[in-house]
């Protein structure tokens, strides 16, 4: 149900002994092809926990602007440390991004990274006994547009049955709304085709919010009282839908935060564990 937080939420990160990747506890993959198609290749890292039986799975997607800027999956390399210590197999992955163009338009527009989710997805499943995963009790965290594809990945497939638990970090949930508020609109243009006017229903399909139904799993959303690029009112409507379907979310505002990647803390990992680990 409906739970609002104002708090110094992220004042503090979660420290664990086992964060080092020369611990005996976890064991750290870097760079593992997860997807080869025409013309292009997608990597991962990989954490899991070392012995033991199957593990939940964590799947962490970067904040890029969908590729518009320069990002990689560094930005959550930490985390799937820290989330393979406390007994999560997680992986960090890449996307195709809008930043590679032809003819000044970009290549790589929606639904292609959403595709590139259901490829990580796809390989875990693969790889469950390599890696002891327990197929039926995936998450998935994203930031600003990773969290828009964490989502869109969630929510729009409700034959995925395996998605439980879904940690939304500062992202847009209604292109067009997102549209209208962004100082560079053209990193949503180069993402669907074009502006609202052009394209109203491609906007609409690539929204999270209208795939909320009562099949939809667990969302923590989190976002920053200052944030201008993606201000919380993204969060607050969220909430309403979610609420309106009886869909388990827990907003929480941080205050004075600007836009920037939240670190991890007990306020997840105990989100995550009540939907993954019960």
């Amino acid at each position: 149900m409906k739970k609002m937080l104002m708090t110094a939420f992220f004042q503090f990160v979660l420290l664990l002994s086992c964060i080092t990747t020369d611990s005996e506890q976890i064991k750290v993959e870097n760079n593992v092809m997860f997807y080869a198609g025409e013309g292009y290749e997608l990597f991962l890292d990989i954490a899991y926990p070392v012995g033991g039986g199957k593990h939940p799975a964590l799947i962490f997607i970067l904040g890029s602007g969908w590729g518009y800027m320069d990002s990689n999956r560094i930005q959550f390399f930490d985390s799937i440390k820290q989330a393979a210590c406390h007994g999560y197999t997680a992986v960090t992955i890449d996307h195709r991004k809008t930043s590679i163009k032809e003819n000044g338009k970009s290549v790589y527009q929606f639904p292609s990274q959403l595709e590139d989710i259901q490829h990580a997805s796809d390989w875990l499943v693969e790889n469950r006994r390599k890696y002891k995963i327990d197929t039926k009790r995936f998450g998935i965290i994203g930031w600003c547009t990773g969290g828009h594809l964490a989502m869109m990945h969630a929510f729009s497939d409700n034959d995925n049955p395996s998605i439980q638990a879904v940690v939304d970090m500062e992202a847009p949930v209604d292109l067009v709304l997102h549209y209208n508020k962004k100082s560079d609109p053209k990193v949503l243009t180069d993402f669907i085709g074009g502006p609202p006017g052009e394209f109203p229903e491609m906007y609409k399909t690539a929204s999270p919010i209208n795939y909320i139904s009562e099949g939809t799993p667990p969302v923590l959303m989190i976002y920053g009282e200052a944030d201008k690029v993606v201000p919380p009112v993204h969060g607050f409507m969220l909430e309403e839908k979610l609420d309106k379907f009886g869909v388990p979310n827990r907003l929480i505002i941080i205050p004075e935060w600007i836009h920037k990647k939240p670190l991890l803390n007990d306020v997840i990992w105990t989100f995550l564990d009540e939907y993954l680990k019960s």
